[in-house]
C-alpha cells in the first residue's frame, strides 16, 4: 500500500462493527409516514423491484421531490449531494462529465453508463468523445434518479465499469388523473434580464384499468452572466432548454403490459462559461494554482462566438409478462443524441497562420465539431419470482450503433471571414459502428433466512468499424483509413448478504466491469501502432453495512471499497508527434469508503448527510503516457461531502411552510497526472444552497437561492498558454453564480 493512504483493511474492521448502522439508500426525499418512520425506497438497480436497503452495492436515490426543492435544472446541480459524485462542466449544461469514486475517463470513452428507464443512451465506443458529452436531461418528468457506484457489467454491460446514473421516469396512473403546471422566474449575478421557465404535465386513463397516457412540456431561459469585452457582450452564455415527453401505459388482462414513451429534449447555448485568472507556481514550484482573476470578475475575452447544442430524440418500448413461473421483460429502444459547437482556436492554432501564409497576419481560427449517434438496443429477460429460496434472472442483449465525428478549423480575417489561402485549414469525417451481442445472468441462493449467496455473468462479443477520412488542408496533407476491431470480454459479479435483523444487512460484492477498445487503422511507416486497442477493465471489491434502527428514524449506510483499473485505454503520440493512437497501458487502483446517513427525528425535521473519501493512484507506470508510479488521476478529488435538511415550520392559515438546505463540498484535485508537471491544481470550494416554500397541497410558491455566498471557484480547469502570445494563465469553468429565483405550480 501506498505510503499515507488510509489503511482500507482498518475502514472494512470497522464496517463490519457497525451492525446497527449502514450505507446510500436514503435520499433527502424520503416522504413521512403517520408513524414518524423512514418510508422504503423502492429501485430497479438489479432489474428487479427491491427495496435500496436490501441492495447489496452502494447507491444513492434521488426522488421526484428532491429533485423539486433542489430546482435542478443540469446534471452539474447533483454534484456531491451523493457520495462520490463529481460532476464536470466543459461550459454548459450537455457538455458534461460524470466522475465516480475518484476515476475519470482519460479518454474519450465513458466509464459512467447513462441509461434512461431499461435503455442506455449515448455511444458505447470512443470515437464521439462521449465522456465529455453524457447525457444531462431536464428532471421534470422523472421518478428519482439511480447512482450505482462501482463496476455494473454483468447487468449494465459496456460502460459501467465506473457506475450507472439511471433516470427513471414517471409513467401514467390507470385509475387516477392528474395534471399540474409551474412556472418560475430567475436572476443570475451578472446576468442582467431575468431568467424564465414553464413546464406542465397532464396524466389520465383513457380506459380505465386499462389504457392511460402521460404527457409533459418543459421549457427554460436563462440569461447569460459571461462578460466578453473582445465582442461588447455582457450575458454572452444565454442558454435555452426545452422538451417534452409523452407516454402510453396500457394493461390488456392483469398479467401484460406494454409501455410506450417518447422523449426529445434540446439544449442551445450561445457561449462557454470559462475564465481566467492569474498562474501562480513557477519551473521551480510547477503546480499551478489560480491567483487574481483577470479582466474582470466573470471575464472571457474570445473574438470568435462559441455556441454549443445538444439534441436527444429518444423512444421505447417495454412488455412486462407476469407469466405463472417467471416474469418476461423485452426492452426495445432507439436513441438520436447529436451534440454540435465551435471553439475558438486563435490562440491554439491562430499562431501557426501567418508561418503556414506569410501574406497572412490574421491569427484568428475556429474550430467546430458535430457528434451524432443513432442507436438501437434490444433486450429480453427472464426473471423468477421474488422471494424464492433460489432467485435468477437470464437475458440477451443485442445494440448496434451508427455513429459520426465530424469536426474542422477554419483560419479566419478580421471580419472572421475564410481565408481562402488556408481553407481548407483542417476537416475530417470520422464514421463509425459499434455492434454488440451478450447474454447475461444472475441468480440469488438462500442458504438461510439471514443469508444469501448471489452470482453473475456476461457473455458478449462486440465488433467496431472507424473510418478516418482527412482530406488534405493546409495545417496536415490528408489521409484515408479504415478500420476494424472485435473482441469477447467478460464480466462477472459475486456477492454475499447477511441480515441480522429485517433492516440490517451486511454485503461482500466483488465485481467486474469492461469499456470497448477500438481499432487504430494500419500505419506501415509506425509499426508501433497497434491494431486494436482492447477494452479495459476494473473489479471491485466492496463491503457494506446498510441499517435502519431507532424505530425506523435512523439510516445509516457505509461502503468500503478498492477497485483495480487494468490495461487502460490510454492516447500516446508517435515519436515525431504527427500521429496520437490508443493503447492498453498501466493500472490504477482507487480505494476508500463512502457514509450516509438519514435522521428523522420528528415529522417536521429531516436531515441528510453524506461523505467520500477516494484515493485513485497508479500502481504500474507508462512513462510514455506521463504515467509514473504512485501518480495521483485527474479530476480526482479525495474528498467530497454533503448535508441537507428541510424543516416543517407551523402551518399559516392552512399553508405549510418549509425551509430546506443543502451545503457541499468537493476538495481540491488536478488537472492532470501529478507526477508530470506542470499541471494545474484546482483548489478546493464549497456553496450553499437554500429554499423557503409554501404549500397547501394544491399550491406550491417557492423562493430559493443557489450558490448564496455568490461563491466563486473553478468547477475543473488548469493551467493554460496562449501559443500567439506566450501569456500563461489559470482557466476553466466556474461553478454558477448566485442564482435568486421564484417558482410557483398548481395542481389541476
Amino acid at each position: 500500500m501506498k505510503s499515507g493512504h488510509l489503511p482500507t483493511s482498518a475502514l472494512i474492521v470497522a464496517g463490519l462493527g457497525w451492525m446497527a448502522m449502514s450505507p446510500t439508500a436514503r435520499s433527502a426525499d424520503s416522504t413521512r409516514s403517520d408513524s414518524d418512520i423512514l418510508d422504503e425506497i423502492i429501485v430497479t438497480a438489479t432489474k428487479r423491484a427491491e427495496r435500496a436497503l436490501d441492495v447489496a452495492a452502494s447507491i444513492s436515490v434521488i426522488g421526484a421531490s428532491e429533485l423539486e426543492r433542489m430546482h435542478v435544472t443540469s446534471l452539474q446541480d447533483l454534484a456531491a449531494i451523493a457520495p462520490g459524485l463529481l460532476i464536470l462542466s466543459g461550459g454548459s449544461p450537455g457538455q458534461t462529465s460524470i466522475v465516480l469514486r475518484g476515476l475519470p475517463a482519460l479518454t474519450s470513452g465513458s466509464l459512467v453508463a447513462t441509461v434512461i428507464d431499461d435503455s442506455a443512451v449515448g455511444s458505447s465506443a470512443g470515437q464521439t468523445g462521449e465522456s465529455a458529452f453524457e447525457l444531462d436531461m431536464l428532471p421534470f418528468d422523472l421518478e428519482r434518479i439511480e447512482i450505482l457506484r462501482g463496476p455494473q457489467g454483468t447487468l449494465y454491460g459496456a460502460n459501467s465499469m465506473g457506475g450507472v446514473l439511471k433516470y427513471v421516469t414517471k409513467y401514467p396512473s390507470l385509475t387516477t388523473s392528474e395534471a399540474q403546471v409551474g412556472a418560475e422566474t430567475f436572476a443570475i449575478k451578472g446576468g442582467g434580464a431575468p431568467g424564465v421557465g414553464a413546464r406542465a404535465s397532464w396524466s389520465a386513463p383513457l380506459i380505465d384499468g386499462a389504457l392511460a397516457v402521460r404527457g409533459s412540456l418543459y421549457g427554460r431561459e436563462s440569461p447569460g452572466y459571461i462578460t466578453n469585452p473582445l465582442r461588447g457582450l455582457h450575458h454572452e452564455n444565454a442558454l435555452s432548454q426545452y422538451g417534452g415527453r409523452l407516454a402510453v401505459l396500457w394493461q390488456p388482462v392483469t398479467d401484460l403490459s406494454l409501455k410506450l414513451q417518447g422523449i426529445y429534449q434540446r439544449i442551445d447555448s450561445a457561449g462557454n462559461a470559462n475564465i481566467f485568472a492569474q498562474q501562480l507556481g513557477s519551473l521551480q514550484d510547477p503546480y499551478y494554482r489560480p491567483g487574481n482573476w483577470l479582466g474582470g470578475d466573470l471575464t472571457y475575452p474570445h473574438v470568435i462566438p462559441e455556441p454549443f447544442s445538444s439534441e436527444v430524440k429518444f423512444i421505447s418500448g417495454t412488455l412486462d409478462w407476469h407469466m405463472a413461473f417467471a416474469d418476461l421483460v423485452s426492452v426495445t429502444s432507439y436513441s438520436n443524441k447529436l451534440v454540435g459547437g465551435v471553439l475558438d482556436y486563435s490562440s491554439v492554432y491562430g499562431y501557426l497562420q501567418p508561418i503556414l501564409d506569410p501574406n497572412t497576419t490574421s491569427t484568428l481560427n475556429q474550430a467546430g465539431y458535430q457528434d451524432t449517434v443513432k442507436k438501437v438496443s434490444q433486450e429480453v429477460r427472464l426473471a423468477s419470482e421474488s422471494g424464492q429460496r433460489l432467485e435468477w434472472l437470464a437475458g440477451v442483449y443485442y445494440t448496434d450503433e451508427k455513429a459520426s465525428n465530424d469536426q474542422y478549423s477554419d483560419a479566419l480575417d478580421s471580419r472572421l471571414k475564410l481565408i481562402p489561402a488556408l481553407n481548407p485549414f483542417f476537416t475530417a469525417h470520422i464514421p463509425s459502428s459499434y455492434t454488440e451481442v451478450a447474454v447475461f445472468g444472475t441468480s440469488t441462493f438462500r442458504i438461510a433466512d439471514q443469508f444469501d449467496l448471489t452470482g453473475g455473468l456476461r457473455w458478449l462479443t462486440n465488433r467496431q468499424t472507424v473510418d478516418v477520412q482527412i482530406p488534405p488542408g493546409a495545417l496536415v496533407p490528408g489521409s484515408d483509413s479504415h478500420a476494424r476491431s472485435a473482441e469477447k470480454p467478460k464480466t462477472y459479479a459475486f456477492g454475499a448478504r447477511y441480515r441480522p435483523r429485517p433492516e440490517a444487512m451486511v454485503y461482500l460484492r466483488v465485481a467486474s466491469g469492461y469499456r470497448p477498445g477500438s481499432p487504430n487503422g494500419a500505419f506501415p511507416e509506425y509499426p508501433e501502432i497497434p491494431l486494436q486497442t482492447n477494452s479495459d477493465t476494473m473489479v471491485n471489491y466492496e463491503i457494506g453495512v446498510k441499517s435502519e434502527f431507532m424505530n425506523r428514524k435512523v439510516a445509516l449506510d457505509l461502503a468500503v471499497f478498492k477497485i483495480n483499473w487494468s490495461d487502460l485505454q490510454l492516447d500516446i503520440q508517435t515519436h515525431d508527434a504527427k500521429i496520437t493512437y490508443t493503447v492498453n497501458a498501466g493500472k490504477v487502483t482507487s480505494e476508500g469508503f463512502e457514509i450516509a446517513g438519514t435522521y428523522w427525528p420528528a415529522d417536521a425535521f429531516h436531515l441528510v448527510v453524506n461523505a467520500a473519501y477516494s484515493d485513485a493512484f497508479a500502481t504500474e507506470a507508462v512513462p510514455a503516457a506521463g504515467i509514473f508510479l504512485g501518480a495521483r488521476l485527474p479530476a480526482s478529488p479525495r474528498w467530497t461531502a454533503a448535508a441537507t435538511f428541510d424543516y416543517r415550520m407551523r402551518d399559516l392559515n392552512q399553508w405549510t411552510p418549509h425551509l430546506s438546505g443543502s451545503w457541499r463540498y468537493i476538495a481540491g484535485q488536478y488537472s492532470g497526472l501529478s507526477t508530470s508537471p506542470p499541471v494545474g491544481v484546482t483548489p478546493g470550494y464549497s456553496w450553499t444552497d437554500l429554499d423557503l416554500r409554501l404549500t397547501n397541497g394544491r399550491y406550491n410558491v417557492s423562493l430559493y437561492v443557489k450558490n448564496l455566498f455568490d461563491k466563486r471557484a473553478f468547477g475543473g480547469g488548469g493551467p493554460f498558454t496562449d501559443m500567439r502570445t506566450g501569456v500563461s494563465s489559470f482557466g476553466g469553468v466556474p461553478i454558477q453564480p448566485r442564482i435568486v429565483g421564484l417558482d410557483a405550480s398548481v395542481r389541476l
